[in-house]
This record gives C-alpha cells, structure tokens and sequence, in this order.
C-alpha cells in the first residue's frame, strides 16, 4: 500500500480560497474534495444526516480516499488523505442550532459552494433551504466582502437537466416566495452581482463509503481516473485547473455534447453491467464486466453508441474514441462496486433522456437501427425491478431501501402476476412514464414508427427474460 498527502500543489497568491461540500456523499468526498485541496482551497463539509459520519470527519479533519484496482492479476492499494477544516451536521429541524449557524457562515464566506444531494424533491428543498440561508448571511454581513460565489451541483444530470439547474430553479423558487419584498430584491440583487451557477460534469466512480473500524477514519473507495468539466461562466471554480494532481480540470462552451458523451457512453456502460450483471447472477460490477456474454454486450452497444454520437456531431471523433476505449477497464478496476448501487433507481434510469433508453434512440435516430443490445439492456432492467425484494434484502449503504425500484415493481405487477400481464404493464410504463412515442402524431410524424420497432424489441426480450426466469417457453 502506498500512502500520499493532499498537500496543495500551488495557491493563488494573497487569497485564501475555500470550499464548502453540501452533502458529503461519494462524489463530493471522492472527488470534488480532494480536487479542490490540490488546487490550494481550504475545504469545509455540511450534512443533514448521519451524526456518527459528521462527527469522525469532524474529529479527524481528514478522510480517507482508497484507490483499488487490478494491476494484471493483483489488487493495487493506494491511500491518498484529504484534509478537511470543519464537518458540520445541519440538523432541519433545529435551524437556530449553534452547529447550523456555523455551517451557514462557513458556507456564507467560501468562494464555491458544491451540492452532492440527490435529485428527489425532499433532498432538493433541504439543500435550498440552506442556501437561502447563505445568500441571506452574505446579504447581511456585506456580500462584497467575501467576494464572487460560484454554487453548483455535482450529481450526474437528470434527463437534459443538469443538477446545477436544478438546484438553481429550487434556490430561486425560494427567493421569490420570501414576502418581505425589500429583502427579496436585496438577494436577487446579490445573486446578480456576485452568484453564478457553473454547470459540472463530474467523473468518478466512487463505490463505497463507510467509517473504517480500525482507523475511525471515514474512507472512499475510488477508481483512479477523476475529471471534472465545468461551464466557462465559472468565478472560482476555475482556479482547480491550477496544478490539480487529483483530477483533470477542464473549462467548456459545449457542456450538451459532453453531457451526452458521458450518460451514453459511461452511465449506459455502468447500467447495462448492473442490469444484465444481475440477470446473470452477478454481485459486482466488475464481476458482471467479467462474464463473457454480459463483457461482449456491452461492447456491441458501446460500439453502436459511439459511432451514432459521431453520426450526430459536436465532438472531434478522436475524443468520442478516447473516452469510449477506456471504460470497460474503468469498470474492471472499481472492485466491489455493488450491483445494486448502480442498479439504483431504475425507472428514472429507463427514461427516456437517460442512460439505456435514451442510448437506444440515439443510435435509433442516428445510425436508423434497433440495438438489440440496448433493448436486452432496457428489458434486463425492467427484470431487475420486477425481481427486487420487498424484504429490502438487496438494500446499500445506510440501510437505505430503493424506493423507485420498488414503486417500479409494484407499477409492473399492477394487473397481476402473469406474463402477459406483466409484458402488458411494462409497455404502459416505457410509454407512459418513460416517454417512448409509439403513436404517430403531428410533431413526431414517422418517427413514432421507429420507436415502434424499439419497443417490440424491449418488449420482446423481456417476454423472454421471464420466461427464461419462470422456467416457461
């Protein structure tokens, strides 16, 4: 095992830059924390939950971040330690508490404010909520004073939405709500003057995070690639690019191309191992990357997928190839990353704007092709909510039931268990909720015929898939 120190490679002269983590999940601590301590930024943390976490990054003021991969048949360690200034737990239910007010001012005072929470409404409201409270601080106290923010989301984009956007709607929907209306224009004022909101596209697979037995240490578990990608409207965000050894920091005009090189190539890569991995009977995703017929599907639908981006447009052929020739040894390299973590909300996953079905349309409205490797991929995930348990048996980190797994497995067994009623039930979904066209109308004219043949593609699979699991023909 290798050791090394989070030390800042450079800092930018006479300004003490400094960070705040909203949400301390993988992708923050994996990722955005130690790229930001590289770059010289102090960096403070804010969760709403889990006190035994908060309190041993608080009580170490570090964490741990564990590299493991596979260097031709041995597993590699490499432990790098992330220096952390403060963890604080914001309790919701206390706003007054003297640990919430530190958490507002330290976020009050940074220069970049990054949000790892989650898509979900009630995830969404408590991060708002706090930081209206932070741009009310800075309102109060002379915004000026500390300087240009820049508040982002790093969670991956939901649908064409990216999670700085997100976050952006909800903070303002807040704004406007305020009733007293000389406060409410003195923060869109502030907001005008000195708040941006960069768009990220973050790129880690982060797999694992608990609180190590032996060293009381909390600890990540990473691949080794790391890349963050950041909209050219960023203030602070910027200075990452300063001799960053954590991560590749990249600024960029087209965020759109990059968001779709990433959900379709990677996130539809990482899908397809959890979905088919698991109608394999695989537990991990490098063990599902390993099985010959789900290794060999996922390069088909790789294939079809890049060469449909090139079809498209908007990125150089050899950046397409270059982020498509690495990512099946990505995956083989983040050991013990569970299959239902990645698995982990499949309907939102089989949407239309998302990773699998939104992959299939791409190569459907480009390359003028069903993939059938993607509508094996579609089915297998619609096997994998149908096969979830009730007893939460297949539950991750935290304790934490998959609800839309469930709320997906109760939608496809709505009219009965049988077959066909199933079959029946994941048709409605796909066009339903998924959004797949199947009926011609007006704006789509043809194009709802294409997407025809997709869906009895899907659902010819999946009538297969559960034939194959009831034992029928």
């Amino acid at each position: 095992m290798s050791e090394k120190s989070d030390m800042p490679t450079q800092q930018v002269p006479g300004v003490p830059l400094r960070a705040t983590l909203v949400g301390l999940g993988r992708i923050n601590l994996g990722l955005m924390g130690p790229a930001f301590r590289a770059a010289g930024f102090e960096v403070s943390g804010v969760n709403f939950r889990y006190p035994e976490m908060v309190r041993a990054l608080e009580d170490k003021k570090a964490y741990v971040i564990l590299e493991r991969l596979m260097n031709q048949t041995e597993q590699v360690r490499r432990q790098l330690l992330v220096n952390l200034s403060h963890a604080y737990l914001y309790r919701v239910d206390d706003p007054n508490s003297d640990g919430n007010q530190q958490a507002v001012v330290t976020a009050a005072k940074s220069h970049v404010i990054v949000s790892g929470v989650g898509p979900e409404a009630a995830a969404q409201e408590k991060i708002a909520s706090f930081l209206l409270q932070v741009l009310q601080e800075r309102v109060q106290n002379d915004g000026d004073m500390h300087g240009p923010l820049d508040i982002c989301g790093c969670e991956n984009p939901t649908g064409l939405s990216f999670s700085t956007a997100i976050l952006r709607n909800r903070l303002l929907g807040k704004v406007v709500d305020i009733g007293d209306e000389r406060r409410r224009v003195r923060i869109l004022q502030h907001m005008r003057h000195h708040v941006r909101f960069p768009l990220l596209l973050v790129d880690r697979v982060c797999s694992q995070r608990y609180i190590d037995p032996e060293s009381g240490f909390v600890t990540v578990v990473a691949e080794p690639y790391a890349s963050i990608r950041c909209s050219d409207n960023a203030q602070n965000l910027k200075y990452l690019a300063q001799g960053n050894s954590a991560a590749t920091f990249t600024l960029a005009s087209d965020m759109e191309s990059y968001r779709l090189l990433k959900l379709n190539l990677l996130n539809c890569a990482h899908a397809l191992a959890a979905y088919c991995g698991h109608f394999h009977g695989c537990k991990t995703i490098d063990e599902a990357v390993a099985k010959p017929e789900v290794r060999h599907l996922i390069e088909r639908a790789l294939d079809q997928v890049a060469n449909s981006l090139k079809l498209r447009g908007g990125l150089p052929e050899h950046e397409i190839d270059g982020f498509r020739a690495g990512i099946l040894i990505r995956l083989e390299n983040v050991l013990d990353d569970a299959v239902p973590r990645v698995a982990r909300d499949p309907l939102r996953k089989l949407k239309r704007d998302d990773r699998l079905l939104g992959s299939a349309l791409l190569v459907l409205y480009n390359s003028f092709q069903v993939s059938e490797e993607l509508a094996q991929g579609i089915a297998a995930g619609f096997v994998y909510a149908l096969e979830y348990p009730e007893d939460d048996s297949m539950q991750i980190e935290q304790g934490e039931p998959d609800a839309d797994a469930l709320s997906l497995k109760a939608r496809l067994l709505s009219r009965g268990s049988g077959a066909e009623q199933v079959v029946t039930a994941m048709e409605e979904v796909l066009c339903h909720d998924c959004g797949l066209k199947t009926e011609p109308d007006t704006s789509t004219g043809g194009a709802a015929s294409l997407e025809r043949l997709l869906l009895e593609r899907i659902t010819f699979h999946f009538t297969r898939f559960i034939s194959h699991r009831r034992g029928t023909s």
